[in-house]
């Protein structure tokens, strides 16, 4: 009789555990869904505005902050929907062609991927300022990094030759055709490479600091010294 009793007892714990972890998990997930809904509408909006500021011929986008916020906060693939649909929005507003989504969209992901791993080796359940600091400043200058390599390598011709200011596609041959007539698309300087280092290392130094700025801050208000869910 006793035996009986005690699987009854198990059975309506396991059952109870079971019922308790399923509604958490749909209330998660319908929290994730509308908090990344809100800070997709934030990041539209503050992208808009920020396309107003620009560097040569280069415009801000500081909605970024939105995605460092959401990866604190919501299970990652909710992350990386937004990153992309925050690029594509880009359309409405921002580049005119798809070369520049494409671009904001590699740019975006690639930064928040080093956010998440530096978040994942840093910050394993409680978020501080300090270590929140060290992931923003090791993921945005590894992205940076990406951004010179590939602008050199791949964004740049293919930008160039989208509007048909080249007229291929090889970087070495992009590089030829501009040290042999200079222009400001590169700051004028001379060489094609420190050109391209020059202008996109301090325009995404200016960029990733703001960002950095806005997301510590937010970070400090509405997350550090909680603890925090890791996926």
């Amino acid at each position: 009789m006793k035996v009986d009793i005690e699987k009854k007892k198990t059975i309506f714990k396991r059952n109870h555990k079971e019922k308790h972890n399923i509604y958490y998990s749909t209330s998660k997930i319908i929290k994730d869904y509308t908090l990344s809904a809100v800070m997709l509408g934030i990041g539209i909006l503050v992208a808009y505005l920020s396309h107003f500021i620009r560097f040569n011929f280069l415009a801000f986008d500081f909605s970024l902050f939105t995605l460092v916020y959401l990866i604190y906060k919501v299970k990652y693939r909710f992350v990386y929907l937004v990153t992309i649909l925050l690029s594509l929005a880009n359309l409405m507003h921002g580049s005119p062609s798809w070369v520049g989504t494409m671009i904001l969209s590699l740019n975006n992901l690639f930064f928040v991927s080093m956010v998440i791993i530096f978040k994942k080796i840093f910050i394993p359940k409680t978020s501080k300022f300090h270590l929140n600091l060290c992931v923003l400043v090791l993921s945005s200058f590894l992205t940076i990094v990406f951004n010179v390599i590939m602008n050199g390598i791949l964004y740049t011709p293919l930008y160039w030759y989208t509007f048909k200011i080249t007229s291929t596609l090889n970087f070495l041959e992009v590089q030829k055709i501009y040290e042999s007539h200079p222009t400001l698309f590169l700051l004028n300087i001379k060489s094609y490479w420190l050109g391209i280092i020059a202008l996109y290392t301090i325009f995404n130094l200016i960029k990733n600091a703001i960002i950095s700025f806005i997301s510590l801050i937010i970070l400090k208000i509405f997350v550090d010294q909680k603890t925090i869910t890791t996926y």
